[in-house]
């Protein structure tokens, strides 16, 4: 008799939610065939799972752990161009397992570092959020300091990058965006 002991979501073995028997008796060699399905199951810790099924039958029981891994974090915008005045961007990232199903309930963190131009910085909030029912996660960069004026204006450039537990990671890219006089021959800073 299948058991399904889930920390979150949904699961069925042979369409019978919960505790049931499987569809298929077992054959002469005492083995049977079923379908687990599970739905809305968070991502596993590093060391852990995200729930177990267990299977009775004849006075034994075994316990199978249910893993779900995250493949791949998608971020939007993947690059922020930053110009004199600063900006803030919202920048959304995606927990998705290997064939591009959405993961609620994945932790994400966020790490920024900046350099260059007029002392560039980004302040990321929050630092750290839990993927939504849609498997999202929303942050907000604020990044200033990416341009230094003056007679040879030079930008700056920074990363955020976005990790779960597990290995699965990505980068948003900033770069600082001088703009020069509307005139040709350009003209930037004290020129």
């Amino acid at each position: 008799m299948p058991r399904s002991n889930l920390n979150a979501g949904t699961g069925s073995v042979d369409g019978t939610p919960n505790t049931g028997i499987f569809d298929s008796l077992t054959g002469l060699d005492g083995c049977t065939v079923g379908t687990v399905v599970t739905s809305g199951v968070p991502a596993s810790t590093a060391d852990g799972n995200s729930g177990t099924l267990n299977l009775s039958a004849a006075g034994q029981t075994t316990s199978i752990d249910i893993v779900v891994q995250i493949a791949t974090l998608q971020v939007s915008p993947n690059s922020v161009f930053v110009p004199a005045a600063g900006v803030t961007k919202s920048i959304t990232v995606t927990a998705l397992t290997a064939n591009g199903t959405p993961v609620p309930g994945t932790l994400i963190t966020g790490t920024c570092t900046a350099s260059g131009g007029d002392s560039a910085a980004i302040a990321l909030t929050p630092g750290s959020a839990t993927t939504n029912g849609s498997g999202s996660a929303v942050f907000s960069a604020a990044a200033s300091g990416f341009v230094a004026q003056g007679t040879d204006p030079t930008a700056g450039s920074g990363q955020c990058v976005f990790s779960t537990e597990g290995s699965a990671s990505a980068t948003v890219t900033f770069s600082g965006t001088i703009t020069c006089g509307d005139f040709s021959p350009p003209t930037c800073g004290g020129n």
